[in-house]
């Protein structure tokens, strides 16, 4: 259709270079057609008496500016178009316009043919095209997502603590974290995490007691089974707020739902907690195991696009006493603006004692290890007792290096103020320093409540590959 009524359109002009006309010497079709021309001011009268209809505001002739010569034949065939609305005298003008730009059109022309034939071709052979381009697909897609694929991340600390009146203490250590994750297929995969430590102030590595020995930080596979998401095997898992658990699960976990989101976790867990209970009569922390069972259930829900509320409340058994309790966190995140972000949390459990802990946290900007020079800088109050986690949180940062479990803390109450900053691309500079009261767990006296002074501070280089 587009051809025939180009053609129609082209039939004046080729009259017109028949009778007496010579072909004239092919014109650069991107030349400039300038406003002192006799085209130029043809086509501005026809556009000023309506035979051209053009958008002054397009920027493309508004009868001022030079236009290529592709751009005025544009023009010349709206004025063909229009060739019975013209008068006598802008009909000669539209003749004498369609020969002097009789090349273009003729190229205008060559171009539809060739499209035409284009899609045609593309018709033709659009099955073999379809079938070539679902197996590029599948190729891009192997070398995006190939079936295995590696990924970690090092890091490089040093801690300096002081406790009471006990001097301050230094330590620094070396980890690597290396991961894994195998495609079994488009639904499931296996994951796995491998953890290395070296402690470079006492040149040892980590893990090196039998009882503490772990192959493999995380192995577990995950997938879906229709809408709803699987973890089993061994996982690392946060609870809301990291007031309740932050440990790993030898189990399973299912999560269900976009918007409102529940998730079930169940298996084992190591934990050190179980001191104070009478299946523990020497009120102590007992050696780390696996001799724990924990169940929890966690909701997260949206009040608005900004905040959010979460949940979570679960139950830590001792397998070979039935002993255990249970425990709950509430809290909500929300941004306070598009900088600022605060969130804010309250656990509680049903020990007899030193069973609460509360954390605020106010931050400013977000670091993101893909953008160098991003950055956060954060506050956070906690409020933290022993027995309101279902396994080792916090506290663990307050420990003397090199002491034994009973120089643990049960209780902390203070601030950490720190930073993040992303020096280089995947790369991320973590420094913090924690200041307030501590109570130190005395195996004579579970009820003891003299509280020390407690001062952690850290600095972290993580490096992501």
């Amino acid at each position: 259709m587009k051809k025939d009524l180009v053609i129609f359109l082209l039939i004046p002009t080729m009259v017109l270079s028949i009778v007496g006309t010579s072909l004239a010497a092919t014109v650069d079709p991107l030349s400039d057609v300038k406003p002192d021309s006799w085209a130029y001011n043809a086509v501005n009268d026809l556009v000023k008496a309506g035979i051209i209809d053009i958008n002054t505001n397009d920027g493309i002739f508004n009868g001022t500016n030079a236009i290529t010569r592709n751009k005025m034949a544009s023009l010349v065939l709206k004025a063909m178009a229009r060739f019975d609305k013209a008068n006598d005298a802008q009909k000669d003008e539209i003749e004498k316009l369609a020969k002097e730009f009789k090349d273009e059109f003729q190229s205008f022309d060559r171009r539809l043919e060739r499209i035409e034939h284009e899609e045609e071709f593309k018709e033709e052979f659009k099955d073999q095209f379809q079938s070539f381009d679902r197996r590029l697909e599948k190729l891009e897609d192997k070398a995006d997502n190939p079936r295995l694929s590696m990924y970690g991340y090092s890091r490089i600390r040093y801690d300096r603590d002081n406790f009471g009146t006990r001097a301050y203490k230094d330590n620094q250590t070396m980890w690597v974290n290396i991961s894994t994750n195998f495609k079994i297929n488009d639904i499931w995969s296996l994951r796995s995490e491998n953890e290395f430590e070296n402690d470079i102030t006492n040149n040892t590595g980590a893990y090196t007691s039998n009882d503490y020995q772990r192959p493999f930080l995380q192995l577990y596979a995950d997938g879906s089974i229709g809408e709803t998401k699987v973890k089993l095997g061994r996982y690392y898992h946060l609870s809301p707020y990291g007031l309740t658990f932050d440990d790993k699960i030898d189990g399973f976990q299912i999560s269900y739902g976009d918007k409102i989101k529940a998730t079930l976790n169940s298996g084992n867990t190591y934990s050190h907690i179980m001191h104070g209970y009478s299946g523990n009569p020497d009120g102590v922390w007992e050696d780390g195991s696996t001799n724990y069972r924990v169940t929890s259930v966690e909701v997260e829900a949206p009040v608005n696009p900004t905040t959010y509320i979460k949940g979570s409340y679960g139950k830590v058994t001792r397998r070979q006493t039935g002993e255990g309790f249970k425990s709950y966190e509430i809290g909500f995140n929300t941004k306070l603006s598009e900088d600022l972000s605060f969130f804010a949390a309250y656990a509680k459990s049903d020990f007899s004692y030193k069973n609460k802990a509360n954390i605020m946290s106010l931050q400013y900007k977000s670091c993101d290890p893909g953008i160098p020079g991003s950055y956060d800088i954060y506050v956070k109050k906690y409020f933290i007792q022993g027995h309101s986690s279902l396994t080792n949180i916090f506290l663990d940062d307050l420990k003397s290096n090199n002491e034994d479990w009973s120089a643990r803390y049960n209780e902390f109450k203070g601030i950490r103020i720190g930073f993040e900053y992303v020096p280089v691309r995947s790369t991320k500079l973590i420094c913090y320093y924690t200041v307030g009261k501590a109570n130190k767990f005395d195996p004579g006296n579970i009820y003891n409540n003299v509280q020390e002074d407690a001062k952690f501070s850290r600095v972290q280089w993580e490096f992501y590959f």
